[in-house]
């Protein structure tokens, strides 16, 4: 059982993400298994100048989730990756706040503009 409830919550967070990765061109892709989730943010560009150029944003963004009580991590090469590992208990209604909270937190490090910080 907690397996489906797992997967099923990694599907609703991958959607979320997709979802704002649809209205904020700085999140570039998103990938992940289950409740191991990685949101690749890029400024200027895809591959490496763009994950360079993204290591201040990510950095602000994790700092505005650490200030709502959502607390996650940068991973990668270039530190451009947020990585999500919600418990695997989570409710849908949690999954739900820390996708907003996410990109509240994007909307202010970015100054609103949903691009270039």
């Amino acid at each position: 059982m907690a397996c489906i409830v797992a997967t099923a919550r990694g599907e609703q967070l991958r959607a979320g993400l997709r979802a704002i990765a649809s209205r904020r061109p700085e999140l570039v892709e998103v990938r992940g298994l289950g409740l191991m989730v990685g949101s690749e943010v890029a400024i200027g560009g895809n591959g490496i100048a763009g994950a360079k150029g993204a290591k201040g944003l990510v950095k602000s963004v994790l700092k505005g989730c650490e200030e709502r009580n959502l607390l996650l991590l940068s991973a990668g090469t270039y530190d451009s990756t947020v990585r999500w590992i919600p418990p695997l208990n989570a409710y849908a209604e949690e999954i739900s706040a820390a996708l907003g909270i996410f990109e509240e937190a994007l909307d202010a490090a970015s100054g609103g503009r949903g691009g270039e910080p």
